[in-house]
Parts: C-alpha cells; structure tokens; sequence
C-alpha cells in the first residue's frame, strides 16, 4: 500500500485532482490533515480533498489540532483522527511515515507557506509532487541552506527578438528530453538541415511562443526560484506556459 500525505492551502479544480490521485499506483492510505473547526469551511482545496475520499470511500488518517475541531462527517468517515496539538498538524511527523510522498496543494497567494511545507518536507526526505499540477514531481535545489541559490538577475529591459543568441548544440544537448523531442517536432527534424540559420532562429522562436501547434500531452520544465534564494523544478503543460510567458515576456 502506498502512503500519501496531502498538505497546502492552494486549490485545485476537482477534474484535475481526482484524475490525479486516481492514478497513483495500486491501494492508497492518506495522511491528511484537518485545518479549522467544525464551524469553519476548510480551503476550498482541502474541501475537494475531503470530498474525493469521502465520496470515495478511500482509506485516509486525518490529523487534527484536536478532534472536537474535527466535522463529524469527515471524522467519521476517517480510518482513525490523530490529535497532533498544534496548529499546522500537517506537519506531524511523529505520525507522518518518512517514506510518504508528499501532495503539495501549492498556493501562489501562500508561497511563503507553500514554501515552507516544500522545505519542511524535503528536508525530511519525503518525495514532492504538485497536487495541483497534475502530480508533477518538485524538486528542490540547495535545500540546507536558504540563500545558497543566488537569485536570478533581473534585466535592465525585456529581451528584444534580435537580442535572442542563436540556439548551440549545447543548448539543445541541456534541455529536459520532453521538451527536446517536442522541439524536434515543432521544428521539423528532417527539414532543419536545408534551412539557413536565420531560418531556424525564427522557427525557434515559433515554437518559444507557441506560435505552433503544441502536443497538449506534451510538459516543460520550470526551474522556480523565489525570492530568498531557494529553488525548486516542477513540470508545467506547454499549452500553460505560452499564456504564462506572453502575460510576463513576450506581451513587455
């Protein structure tokens, strides 16, 4: 049986989390906790949560600051409440197994909390996948220490299309293999070597832009970098980093 530990306050339609939690592998147990009181509405993600194992009948501990917080229906419906005494009983790893994997419910209105159940989590050695990503893995890069990673310099002004370098062998040697085939598909491999180089920087810049046809199945890498130095890999669709990139970039 696989264990599962859900924590964040980010929300999540409820397609995208039951597809998601639909697919882990074989039997399931969830550690999940309950944060308010049985007058207070969870987030609406934890809503959803609860919902899908309710409603599903699915195995699941529930962790709570202490259970006459806890609504009856979902206490009920939990293998069994554990009372943690604290405020943030997601984090109570007395209870917690080691090897659970963790389903971050990612908040970008809470990144200072997201980020801190990323780090707590990490730094215990619990694998992170992004619950409201579709399950993309998150990876944390230089996790000891929060300022080891420099953080990213900001240009005086928006890169111009002239001011793009031309793509080397290297750099398409460094790109993820995802979005390596997926460039060779935008591009054409068998066409590339009649083209000029011109011709292929503006083919390039197609597929940067989302100017062609994307594989809807198909995802990009995101190195993450916040604003206290630490950063962190996930996985996001290619049809979502177009609009994320003509909103932030190319729109400028």
């Amino acid at each position: 049986m696989g264990t599962y530990v859900i924590a964040g306050k980010g929300d999540v339609s409820q397609e995208i989390l039951t597809a998601g939690l639909n697919d882990l592998p074989g039997l399931s147990l969830f550690y999940v906790p309950w944060i308010g009181s049985q007058n207070t509405r969870p987030s609406e993600g934890l809503r959803k949560v609860y919902d899908y194992l309710v409603d599903g009948e699915r195995n699941f501990i529930l962790l709570a600051k202490d259970k006459a917080s806890v609504h009856p229906t979902i206490a009920e419906a939990a293998d069994e409440v554990v009372e943690s005494g604290s405020s943030s009983p997601e984090l109570h790893f007395d209870v917690i197994p080691s090897d659970a994997t963790a389903l971050i419910l990612w908040s970008d209105e809470e990144h200072k909390h997201s980020e801190g159940l990323v780090c707590a989590y990490f730094d215990r050695g619990h694998t992170l996948l992004d619950l409201t990503n579709g399950l993309t893995p998150i990876m944390v890069a230089d996790g000891d220490e929060l300022t080891t990673t420099p953080p990213v310099d900001q240009p005086d002004s928006p890169i111009q299309e002239d001011e793009i370098p031309p793509l080397t062998e290297e750099d398409i040697a460094a790109m993820p293999e995802g979005v390596r085939k997926q460039l060779d598909r935008s591009l054409g491999a068998d066409e590339i070597g009649s083209l000029t180089d011109g011709e292929v920087e503006a083919k390039v810049l197609e597929f940067v832009r989302g100017e062609k046809e994307v594989d809807e199945s198909a995802y990009a890498t995101v190195v993450v970098v916040l604003p206290t130095g630490r950063s962190f890999v996930t996985s996001v669709p290619l049809l979502n980093l177009w609009g994320l990139l003509n909103s932030t970039v190319w729109d400028e």
